[in-house]
C-alpha cells in the first residue's frame, strides 16, 4: 500500500510526462489488483515466469522448424543444381535428354527427343509416360531398372518407337535425383544406336 501511495503522489503532482502517466496508471491498476485480490506477488511472479518459459519454448520450436526448412531448401536447391548440371552434360553428349518422375512421366518439353522420334512439335510430350513410346518388353525392362534403390550405373539398351511405329534402338544413360518431398526424378540421356 505504501508503494501505491508513492506512485499516486508522484502522478498527482505532475512529476511525470504523459507516457509515464499511462505507465503509472497501469502500475496503479496492477497494485490495486494485488491489494483487492488475494493474489500474492509470488504467485503472480510464478505465473509470469511459466508464461515466459512457455513463450521461450514456443520460439525455440519455431526457430528449429525454420532452421530445418532452410536445410531442406538448401538440399533441394543442391539437388536441382546437380540435376541441371548432369542434364547439361548429357545434353552435350547424347542425342536427346528427358527428365522423368518416379512414375516414368516426362516432366518437361524435350525438343531433341521429339526430333529423335520424328514427333511433330504440336504433339504433347510433357506429362506422357515414356514407356508409352517403347515396345512392351523394353517398357518392362525400364520399369525393372528404375524399381531398384538406385539407377543403373551402366547404359541400358532399349528401343523407342518413332512416329511411324518403327523401333529405334537406343542406349539410356540415367542419373537419379530427389525433388521436394523426396520424389525421385531421373535425368535420361538417350543415344541412338546404329544397327
Amino acid at each position: 500500500k505504501d508503494l501505491w501511495l508513492v506512485f499516486h503522489g508522484v502522478s498527482r503532482f505532475g512529476f511525470m510526462d504523459s507516457d509515464a502517466n499511462v505507465v503509472l496508471a497501469n502500475m496503479q491498476a496492477l497494485l490495486t489488483f494485488f491489494a483487492s485480490e488475494s493474489t500474492s506477488l509470488s504467485t503472480f511472479a510464478t505465473t509470469e515466469a511459466f508464461q515466459a518459459l512457455a513463450l521461450i519454448l514456443c520460439l525455440a520450436m519455431v526457430g528449429h522448424a525454420l532452421a530445418e526448412e532452410a536445410r531442406s531448401t538448401a538440399r533441394l536447391q543442391s539437388s536441382r543444381s546437380a540435376a541441371e548440371a548432369v542434364s547439361q552434360i548429357l545434353d552435350r553428349l547424347c542425342d536427346a535428354v528427358v527428365t522423368i518422375d518416379s512414375h516414368h512421366v516426362i516432366m518437361k518439353s524435350a525438343p531433341r527427343f521429339r526430333g529423335l522420334l520424328g514427333i511433330s512439335a504440336s504433339a504433347q510430350l510433357e506429362g506422357v509416360d515414356i514407356r508409352s513410346r517403347m515396345p512392351s518388353e523394353d517398357a518392362e525392362t525400364l520399369e525393372r531398372h528404375l524399381a531398384g534403390p538406385a539407377c543403373p550405373s551402366e547404359p541400358i539398351a532399349l528401343s523407342l518407337v518413332d512416329s511411324l511405329s518403327i523401333p529405334v534402338r537406343c542406349e539410356f544413360f540415367m542419373a537419379e535425383f530427389r525433388s521436394d518431398g523426396l520424389e525421385r526424378n531421373v535425368v535420361v540421356g538417350i543415344n541412338e544406336v546404329g544397327e
